[in-house]
């Protein structure tokens, strides 16, 4: 584990010691990185700037905050969007961080609710105007409203198997018409159209109220 000492010396900003850090980091096992990163996130909050850039460096280069990502998100550009948003976050909120819980659980958090807002964006942004709208932006919104947390999230989703999930995620989700979604998967928009209905099909059965 690193020495208190170089990890403090290092959140003040001499080069050796970070250079230790990040060296350790990377051949640490699960409770030592958990240290350094609790560690580094204490003395950032604390106002130690260049421990909060190391923290950051670490959780980008180690995609820390993507396991919490990737249950809302599944095109690669949006999980990069959303773990670049988290940075910013954790950067903005760092002197919220008082230890009571781990520094992982709490920038997963973050990374959940940042990639819950921008899923939410992506759906109000490919919504048509009007008054009228389609049956399928209608359940999109019913799931939206349903599922608020990525728990549920999770869960709704793995509970429809492959090849109708995916089929569901694009249509819903990356807002992909049915001609693209085909192209995408190499088949008939006919059998994209069917899995789409499929997956509603099997979502509409679980405990949920979709009203």
């Amino acid at each position: 584990m690193t020495d208190p000492a170089i990890l403090q010396t290092a959140a003040g900003g001499d080069p050796a010691a970070r250079g230790a850090v990040v060296a350790e980091f990377a051949g640490a096992g699960k409770d030592d990185r958990v240290a350094i990163l609790d560690g580094l996130a204490l003395h950032g909050a604390g106002g130690a700037l260049p421990a909060t850039e190391l923290l950051l460096e670490l959780v980008h280069k180690h995609r820390i905050a993507h396991p919490a990502i990737t249950t809302l998100l599944v095109d690669p550009a949006d999980i990069e969007d959303a773990a670049q948003l988290t940075l910013i976050a954790v950067l903005e909120k760092i002197d919220q961080f008082e230890g009571r819980a781990r520094f992982q659980t709490w920038v997963r958090a973050i990374a959940r609710n940042e990639a819950l807002q921008l899923l939410r964006r992506k759906q109000r942004k490919s919504e048509p105007s009007g008054e009228e709208v389609p049956e399928e932006w209608a359940f999109a919104r019913r799931l939206s409203s349903v599922v608020a947390d990525e728990v549920a999230v999770r869960q709704a989703l793995e509970r429809v198997p492959e090849p109708y999930r995916e089929a569901l995620v694009l249509r819903e989700f990356d807002g992909l018409g049915y001609d693209e979604i085909a192209e995408r998967l190499g088949v008939p928009v006919g059998t994209v159209r069917s899995r789409i209905a499929r997956a509603r099909d099997l979502l509409a059965k679980q405990t949920w109220s979709w009203t």
